[in-house]
């Protein structure tokens, strides 16, 4: 089996994000030491990954972590068209900027179980696909490193928030439940801490316990990011002003609003709206 090395795969050896296309791939199984983020943007193709096999097709985007091993088969006879977007990272860049993101992001990466295989719905994935087509192939260089990075924290935030956040497939008590349905909910979007738990019947200091134990967030950063995913859609899909934004989402600070959405997604808004198509 093949080891792959970021230090010979990279275009450079000082480089911490490297972004190539593939067209047709068929890759033996191999593993690596750095993290791999793909798009298919054309034809579908088997992808065995730990010794597990499915098909991904034009659309799906997948996380390929450190250690993982893979493979690559295009389907069919004679093999049809596949190409794909492959990003990859080192992984102490990788790190810094998931614990920059989230600080529970890198755990909750490293310790999925289910492969990291997120299927956009078609409006998600023709805003990534334009946001890449615009900001790194118009107006970067393959070697452009700002480019790739904020590729990475867009895809970062698509998986968290889509994917790991998803709570369909997970057994929560009904008072977690609730006050995730809650949190979630554009009727509580503007609310405080205090006024989502007020009709709980337990305290807040073991509602905060069980929540962090079954979610690994406290409740307060799980609402802060349910806020501020709401507050990027808006920014995406409305000409709401940043203020207009940050008072429906319940703050008062528009300098809190701006520091804390530069954190939670790599710019701070209005460079944000800027950089990225809207649907």
């Amino acid at each position: 089996m093949r080891i792959c090395h970021y230090k010979d795969d990279f275009d450079h050896d000082d480089q911490e994000v490297c972004m190539h296309l593939w067209k047709e791939p068929d890759f033996y199984e191999h593993t690596h030491d750095y993290w791999e983020m793909i798009i298919i943007t054309e034809g579908k193709t088997e992808h065995i990954l730990n010794g597990s096999s499915y098909t991904i097709q034009e659309g799906d985007c997948l996380f390929i972590r450190p250690s993982d091993v893979h493979e690559f088969r295009r389907i069919g006879s004679p093999p049809p068209r596949c190409s794909q977007i492959n990003i990859m990272a080192t992984p102490t860049y990788m790190r810094n900027v998931m614990n920059n993101l989230n600080l529970h992001m890198y755990n909750a990466f490293k310790t999925e179980q289910r492969p990291l295989l997120l299927h956009p719905d078609k409006t998600t994935y023709t805003r990534l696909q334009n946001f890449i087509d615009k900001f790194f192939f118009t107006h970067c260089t393959a070697d452009n490193e700002t480019a790739i990075k904020f590729i990475i924290n867009e895809m970062l935030n698509l998986f968290y928030y889509h994917y790991l956040y998803n709570t369909t497939d997970k057994n929560f008590p009904p008072c977690v439940e609730k006050l995730i349905e809650k949190m979630m909910s554009r009727t509580y979007i503007a609310c405080s801490v205090t006024e989502i738990l007020e009709d709980f019947s337990y305290s807040h200091v073991h509602l905060n316990r069980l929540f962090k134990q079954h979610t690994g967030q406290t409740i307060a950063n799980y609402f802060l990011c349910c806020k501020f995913e709401y507050a990027r859609k808006l920014l995406l899909s409305t000409d709401f002003t940043i203020l207009a934004i940050c008072q429906m989402i319940g703050y008062s600070s528009l300098a809190y609003f701006n520091n804390t959405f530069k954190k939670l997604y790599g710019a701070p808004p209005n460079k944000y709206r800027k950089r990225t198509d809207r649907s």
